[in-house]
């Protein structure tokens, strides 16, 4: 139903939750895979064929090509230990698992790479990508202290190669533990690091300043700094657009974060606008099934019902609150699937 009205620009279709109501953990989730996609991949200097679509398909948010690329190829616990491309290759995979909802793959993936990676001395850079990710997996599962544990760990690493982007990237997810726990003065304290790290870099990536701005805008919502939550996000929408396109995955936290301050702005028609925009990228790519999309779509449907489009909101909120059943159910068997294919 939703996914043929999507693509109807004189409709509206979907999105947010009032703010006083609105889910810092799914956001705080799906800011944490914004900047995983957007940066742990970069880190390849070199890979194979496979390697190369898996993250194109990747920086895209199409995960479920990402699996259908990657998973008939990679054993559980087979013997690679030298094998540097099959690090990668996990790596990506968890990425892929963890976009999709699958943490229990996710987390074998994770640990799969760094137990390649681990063992070959010149693939420090990706063992601390995918430390950063296992820590992204954490956060997601509310284990903040273990995913603190871990990218201490990785921003370590980073210092000793005198990876200053490296730094930066994650005392910036490291500022967005801080916002999960609430501790709002240290999540400020990361994120000026964090850009005092990335300015001393003479041409910074653009992915690793749209994250950081993303989590700058997060960071003034949830201190609800509507206007400067507005700014940042526009930042992080113009990088991400510039550097992977204007239909890019990575935008959806943003323009979801943008629409709720926009609606602590009392500006619910330029809320609504966003929303519609970050389903419709989520729908282009096939992510409709996804917990973003449905947290999306309550939104959305709030803010209908906020501009008094009580019976598109009424039939947006039903809508996704029946995808989050049907997701429910599937994610108990792909679980079950995916445990045993582990033992």
């Amino acid at each position: 139903m939703l996914g043929n009205r999507i693509l109807d620009n004189s409709k509206s279709v979907r999105i947010t939750t009032r703010f006083n109501i609105f889910s810092l953990r799914t956001l705080l989730i799906s800011l944490a895979l914004l900047i995983i996609c957007g940066s742990s991949t970069k880190l390849i200097a070199q890979s194979g064929d496979r390697v190369h679509r898996a993250e194109v398909l990747d920086q895209q948010g199409r995960f479920a090509e990402v699996v259908a690329i990657l998973a008939p190829s990679l054993n559980p616990r087979h013997d690679t230990m030298n094998n540097s491309e099959i690090g990668v290759e996990w790596n990506l995979l968890g990425v892929a698992f963890e976009n999709s909802g699958n943490y229990d793959a996710a987390r074998h993936s994770y640990e799969d790479s760094l137990r390649v990676l681990e063992r070959l001395p010149d693939m420090k850079k990706q063992f601390a990508s995918a430390l950063d990710n296992l820590a992204s997996l954490k956060s997601d599962t509310g284990q903040f202290g273990e995913s603190k544990r871990l990218r201490l760990r990785a921003r370590r690493l980073y210092f000793e190669l005198r990876d200053v982007s490296g730094e930066a990237r994650i005392s910036g997810n490291l500022a967005i533990i801080a916002i999960g726990e609430r501790k709002y003065r240290e999540a400020d304290s990361l994120l000026q690091e964090a850009f005092s790290r990335i300015a001393l870099v003479s041409e910074p990536d653009l992915k690793d300043l749209a994250g950081l701005y993303s989590t700058k805008a997060l960071l003034a919502l949830r201190e609800t700094h509507f206007s400067e939550a507005i700014e940042a996000a526009d930042q992080a929408i113009m990088l991400w657009s510039k550097s992977q396109g204007p239909q890019s995955y990575n935008l959806v936290p943003c323009l979801v974060i943008r629409a709720q301050a926009l609606i602590g702005k009392k500006n619910g028609d330029a809320a609504v606008a966003d929303l519609l925009s970050s389903l419709k990228i989520l729908n282009e790519i096939g992510a409709s099934q996804s917990v973003v999309y449905c947290d999306a779509e309550l939104k959305y449907a709030q803010a209908l019902r906020d501009v008094g489009r009580k019976t598109e909101a009424d039939i947006e909120a039903n809508d996704a609150k029946a995808r989050l059943i049907a997701m429910q159910r599937s994610s108990a068997s792909a679980q079950s699937i995916s445990a045993q294919s582990y033992r």
